[in-house]
């Protein structure tokens, strides 16, 4: 996987991603869970979208965060 290849997701996750500022996959690596799940605009879908394609398991951290958003 290329370090600047945000195109691996879909349209509006990356949309999401580079609003946020974040163009690489290594900014997201270097990201934690909590800090992802964070991101102005990042609904469920594009957080489980993100942590699958790191290789991360989700566990309870979008349950736990004080966001609202689940």
């Amino acid at each position: 996987m290329s370090n600047h290849d945000l195109t691996i997701f879909r349209y509006s996750t990356m949309l999401t991603l580079t609003r946020n500022g974040i163009s690489t996959i290594a900014e997201l690596e270097a990201m934690s869970n909590e800090d992802i799940g964070r991101l102005r605009g990042l609904g469920k879908r594009g957080y489980d979208e993100i942590l699958a394609v790191l290789g991360r398991n989700n566990g309870t951290i979008r349950q736990s965060d004080n966001t609202g958003r689940r």
